[in-house]
């Protein structure tokens, strides 16, 4: 069984086989590019053998019911930039564990398994502790999913580095973990920065936790979102009526288009923003609430274009 659901505000059509992605078609007047051409729902840690997928050879899994009603609401979540599938897995009998690979090179490990908490672990240590409450960071349980489980992580791990003395770690960790290495750590061989880091981010954990200094690093940052997978849309009406939509996926522009309008504004009108991430850089707050300002002004200031 298909399902089919055409966004009234969006122009584009969303369509599901009931496996791991649903399909985006858009419309005529959504410019090329603004929109990847599918979004993934699948559990990202979850590889079972024949479940929940009808037999066939991929063992990934999804939990998202296959109804109408449940797409459309999925789809909606997806085009207001919501958490797609929340509150559809449960955790207590499918829980959910992933280590630190990429800032921290495996330093850490987390797990949330149902309730209140998220626990991480020095690696290969196994001594849990609860490091982010669930209700500080504004979720329940029915708001809850796996991407932001990772999301949420990513964020109190680079809010730890701030806390033990990398500054700017949440700005840009490159050029902060390479300012932190040469003035506290002594080089060695070709691959100091990253050996130094390595070494070093695995002593602080456990170090943390002897001394219990992880007690003070509980609920530090905030969810760390990664476009590619979590892409940003807003939409305004503008003065004349018509319903403007705003995009951004992670590539070099953010997108602007009306569905009222027929066809997308010339290439140089809707190639809206330039790197977003750089133009946001020097603000303060993060790129998506810049780019929700850069909206305002955008909507507030346009004046309508001559067919």
């Amino acid at each position: 069984m298909e399902f089919e659901y055409h966004h009234p505000d969006a122009d584009v059509t969303f369509s599901w086989d009931g496996w791991m992605q649903v399909v985006i078609r858009t419309g005529l007047s959504v410019p090329w590019g603004a929109y990847r051409d599918r979004f993934d729902i699948r559990e990202p840690d979850l590889r079972i053998e024949n479940f929940f997928n009808d037999g066939a050879y991929d063992p990934s899994v999804h939990f998202v019911p296959r109804t109408q009603q449940v797409f459309e609401t999925m789809c909606n979540d997806f085009f207001r930039s919501g958490q797609t599938g929340a509150g559809l897995r449960d955790y207590t009998q499918y829980p959910w564990t992933s280590r630190s690979w990429g800032w921290s090179m495996g330093a850490m490990e987390f797990r949330y398994t149902g309730g209140l908490h998220i626990e991480m672990s020095p690696v290969e240590q196994n001594s849990w502790k609860p490091v982010i409450e669930l209700a500080v960071s504004g979720r329940t349980l029915t708001r809850l999913t796996t991407k932001w489980l990772m999301g949420r992580c990513a964020g109190w791990e680079l809010a730890v580095f701030e806390a033990l003395g990398v500054t700017g770690a949440a700005k840009d960790f490159d050029r902060a973990r390479t300012d932190w290495v040469q003035q506290h750590r002594p080089p060695y061989g070709k691959e100091c920065i990253v050996g130094n880091w390595q070494e070093w981010i695995y002593e602080a954990m456990r170090s943390g936790w002897l001394t219990g200094r992880v007690n003070e690093w509980t609920d530090l940052g905030g969810y760390e979102r990664h476009v590619g997978s979590h892409p940003w849309h807003a939409q305004r009406t503008d003065g004349d009526g018509k319903r403007w939509n705003f995009t951004w996926n992670g590539a070099p522009y953010a997108y602007v288009y009306s569905p009222d309008l027929g066809k997308p504004l010339s290439e140089r009108d809707y190639l809206w923003v330039l790197r977003p991430q750089t133009q946001s850089g020097d603000q303060d707050g993060d790129v998506f609430e810049w780019l929700e300002q850069q909206v305002d002004e955008w909507v507030n200031n346009r004046r309508t274009p001559k067919s």
